[in-house]
C-alpha cells in the first residue's frame, strides 16, 4: 500500500514537472513575439505581466478554456496573448467601462482577487475578462490611469473634428 502511494506521489511530481517545463518553454518563446506585436501596434508599452493566468471572457460562457499568457498594457489597448491554445484578446482602452478586482468570474472562483476589466464591445454589448497576476493593485492603478488618458485623447479628437 505504501509503495503504491509513493508511486502515485512520484508520478504526480513528474507530471507537474513536465507541465511547468512546457509552460516555461512557451513563455520563453511567446513573450518576445507578444512584445514585438505590441511594438508594431505603434504604441508605447506601459506595463507587462509575463506570466498571467486568464480566467476567460464572460460572453464566452463557462465552457471556455483558461490559460497562461502575457498581459500587455499600452497607451491605446490592453492585450492578452494566451500561449496554449494560441489566442489573442485586444481591448481598446477607449471602450473600457470599469477596472476592478473580484474573486468570482465567469462561473469560476479564485482564492485571491482577480484583475477584472469590463468594456463595451463593437456591438455595444458589455463584456468582461479577468486575470490572476502578481502586482494586481499596481495593474488596477495603471489601467485606471491609462483609461483616463485614452478618454481624454478621445474627447480631444472628437472636439477637433466637430464643425464650428
Amino acid at each position: 500500500m505504501l509503495l503504491w502511494l509513493l508511486v502515485a506521489v512520484a508520478l504526480a511530481f513528474a507530471i507537474s514537472g513536465v507541465t511547468m517545463w512546457f509552460i516555461a518553454r512557451l513563455a520563453r518563446r511567446r513573450l518576445p513575439e507578444a512584445m514585438e506585436a505590441a511594438a508594431r501596434a505603434g504604441t508605447d508599452t506601459l506595463r507587462v505581466a509575463p506570466m498571467t493566468q486568464f480566467y476567460g471572457v464572460v460572453s464566452a460562457g463557462r465552457g471556455q478554456l483558461r490559460g497562461n499568457g502575457v498581459l500587455i498594457l499600452t497607451a491605446e489597448e490592453l492585450r492578452f496573448d494566451m500561449w496554449s491554445p494560441e489566442r489573442r484578446l485586444v481591448i481598446p482602452l477607449a471602450a473600457v467601462l470599469r477596472v476592478d478586482t473580484t474573486k468570482r468570474h465567469a462561473g469560476r472562483y479564485s482564492m485571491q482577487p482577480l484583475l477584472r476589466v469590463t468594456w463595451r464591445d463593437a456591438h455595444g454589448l458589455e463584456d468582461a475578462a479577468a486575470w490572476a497576476l502578481t502586482e494586481r493593485d499596481e495593474w488596477v492603478s495603471a489601467l485606471d490611469d491609462a483609461v483616463r488618458g485614452a478618454s481624454i485623447m478621445r474627447r480631444d479628437d472628437e472636439e477637433a473634428h466637430q464643425p464650428t
